[in-house]
């Protein structure tokens, strides 16, 4: 049970406002065709995510500090400057997609039909977006670790099963779907169609989140500690394989959902139009199950980006004030000691504050751009991560025998090599080569 709660934390942190959002714009736009990419995402993930967790198992440090700490000041300064701007557009694509489902719902209570046609004024978006960003940052202040698991465990297990109904309700073409998830295309007549692929690949199953597995597994005692052994491989495995099973899954439902809807350019109304195909194709309650799904996922995302990133920020503050040599210096009680205090320090209240406000800024851009930005700027993620695992985790000195094996080097490096290829490709487009 305690990994059926850990790897829902995890699916919900990276699906949320990102996996829906870009779920629905790419099956509206491409139908089926990019369902190989939700799943060649999520294995990546999860190969990423099993390395970090690894390294945490293996050394009794959170995969930050032994990068801050091993890798020098360098690795510092690139984090840094990857995390700020990729804060920001984690915060405004999640308060977008937030406003967006919000819209549809008070929307929808005037009619199905019109639902689909009628766009919310952009202040009305900056509205809702920024009231369920300061609910969740209240209960994510006042709540605790422990509410803060329960409420997001109901928003996970309520939103796969409402999505994935509203899917089987449509009854696909199960030929195309298999079709479809096993014979990867890319969408070449569409001039975005490259960018929307890379920004679907980086966005499904978190990038900069999937570090939280390591602070929550901490919260759980699920790792080093004194003399006590390391947690055994599998456990932390069964962790992600339920994550990214249910990502996957998620990400799929979506899709099928979504597919061919028409929405305008600028994707405002895509869970209106959705909602409203469902609607009016099988019954009103279908367009209700559809729009209640993809709430408790932007729901349950924001909450865990709120929870955990300002951790994060924390985090990296006091491994800089502890100096370079603290993780050989500090023992292992005094380093659990310091990450129990993190929630409470200055450092976390102000950067919660801050990413819980300044993005809404964000929600007056168009939805999809807002959207396809972040899927790119979480891509950028991958290649990151895949070369500091493959430098950090192929240490004996460091790890032990807990190094990485070939098949995990083989997936690092594809990794490493195809999102890098996907982001020189894009870059080229946009600078007009």
């Amino acid at each position: 049970m305690r990994s059926v709660s850990l790897g829902l934390l995890v699916a919900a942190a990276g699906i949320g406002g990102s996996d829906v959002s870009m779920a629905a714009l790419t099956g509206s736009r491409f139908g089926l065709m990019l369902l190989w990419a939700i799943v060649a995402g999520a294995f990546i993930k999860f190969v990423l995510n099993e390395g970090v967790a690894r390294w945490q198992v293996a050394t009794g440090e959170t995969f930050l500090e032994g990068t801050c700490h091993r890798l020098g000041p360098a690795a510092r300064i690139v984090f840094l400057i990857y995390l700020l701007p990729w804060t920001f557009s984690v915060g405004a694509s999640v308060m977008s997609a937030s406003a967006a489902v919000a819209a549809a719902a008070l929307t929808a209570e005037k009619g199905w039909v019109a639902s689909g046609t009628s766009e919310t004024s952009g202040s009305m978006r900056v509205l809702l977006g920024l009231g369920h960003s300061l609910a969740a940052g209240g209960l994510v202040l006042s709540g605790g670790y422990a509410v803060f698991k329960r409420v997001m465990g109901v928003l996970t297990i309520a939103m796969v099963l409402l999505v994935v109904v509203a899917a089987v309700l449509t009854r696909p073409d199960l030929s195309a779907v298999a079709g479809a998830i096993f014979v990867p295309r890319l969408p070449r007549e569409d001039p975005e169609g490259v960018q929307w692929t890379i920004a679907l690949f980086g966005g499904i199953g978190g990038t900069v989140t999937m570090l939280a597995y390591g602070y929550w597994m901490r919260e759980e005692g699920r790792t080093k500690a004194g003399d006590q052994p390391s947690p055994r491989a599998w456990s932390y495995r069964i962790d992600l394989g339920i994550a990214y099973t249910v990502t996957v899954v998620f990400g799929i439902a979506l899709t099928i959902v979504s597919a061919d809807v028409p929405v305008y350019p600028s994707g405002a109304n895509l869970f209106q139009a959705v909602a409203s195909r469902l609607a009016e194709t099988i019954d009103p309650v279908a367009g209700w199950v559809y729009l209640a799904g993809a709430w408790c996922a932007v729901c349950a995302c924001m909450l865990g980006v709120w929870q955990f990133i300002p951790l994060l920020f924390a985090d990296f503050v006091s491994r800089g004030r502890a100096g370079p040599d603290a993780a050989v210096t500090q023992t292992l009680p005094e380093r659990l000691a310091t990450k129990d205090d993190l929630s409470r320090t200055p450092a976390y209240r102000a950067y919660l504050l801050g990413l819980a406000t300044l993005p809404a800024l964000g929600v007056w851009l168009d939805f999809a751009v807002v959207q396809r930005a972040f899927g790119i700027l979480g891509s950028m993620f991958i290649p990151l991560l895949a070369l500091a695992l493959l430098m950090m985790n192929n240490r004996r000195a460091w790890v032990g025998r807990h190094v990485n094996g070939f098949l995990t080097n083989a997936a690092l490096v594809t990794a490493l090599a195809v999102a890098t290829m996907g982001l020189i490709i894009e870059c080229a487009r946009l600078l007009g080569w």
